[in-house]
């Protein structure tokens, strides 16, 4: 059975923002997300 997880963005793999994140210059990890997640 294949598996599926369903991750937030904002606030949860990456500092969340009072500004939409428009782009991917705008968009920064959290320390330590991207390890959890691979």
């Amino acid at each position: 059975m294949p598996k599926l997880v369903i991750l937030d963005r904002d606030g949860v793999i990456n500092h969340d923002s009072d500004e939409y994140i428009k782009s991917p210059d705008e968009w920064k990890p959290i320390e330590g997300s991207l390890e959890a997640i691979a």
